[in-house]
């Protein structure tokens, strides 16, 4: 007798592409033409994946009941939106590269703040830090500095200064170790 799966772990199969059909109470997994879709149980779609294209991308529902443990398991498996959210519904998802000993963080830009506060308040400045890195220009830096004012965050990598609002999306990569 099979059991039902609950749905962060249907959404995890889905993720890791171990089923192409399987359904909950509440979701469901289909395959039409070469896309693999997640759909709520009243049809309503939440995600998208091509079985054709290279590299992998998800395109992401951000409307829905689901958003947060699709995007959790999204990041686990070190995918993370490949551009501003904005106000498009389907928003894609692709892989990032993550190398050893780092774990992939997608969040708001005042969170990476806290972070590099609590881990550099005390550090030498002159010395590069590697335990935070910020993804820019499709590649990874680490931060100089990061200063905040009226909610708008300046963050200063190698290659120059970014701004962030507190609530922008940032990517960044951060040490296990640190």
């Amino acid at each position: 007798m099979k059991t039902c799966l609950d749905n962060a772990s249907l959404i995890e199969d889905y993720i890791q592409g171990k089923v192409c059909f399987e359904a909950n109470p509440e979701l469901r997994i289909e395959t039409i033409d070469n896309r693999v879709q997640l759909l709520e149980k009243n049809g309503k779609l939440l995600a998208i994946k091509d079985l054709q294209a290279d590299p992998v991308t998800f395109l992401v529902r951000h409307d829905s009941n689901y958003t947060g443990l699709i995007q959790q398991s999204l990041h686990r498996h070190c995918f993370a939106p490949d551009r501003g959210v904005d106000n498009i519904r389907l928003v894609p998802y692709r892989k990032f590269s993550v190398p050893p000993n780092y774990s992939l963080k997608v969040d708001e830009a005042v969170v990476l703040w806290k972070r590099w506060w609590r881990h550099h308040r005390f550090s030498r400045r002159s010395r590069l830090q590697l335990d935070l890195l910020l993804r820019v220009r499709q590649k990874w830096y680490p931060l100089n500095n990061i200063a905040c004012d009226r909610g708008t965050l300046f963050i200063k990598t190698l290659i120059g200064e970014v701004v962030f609002d507190r609530t922008d999306i940032a990517i960044w990569l951060e040490r296990n170790d640190a």
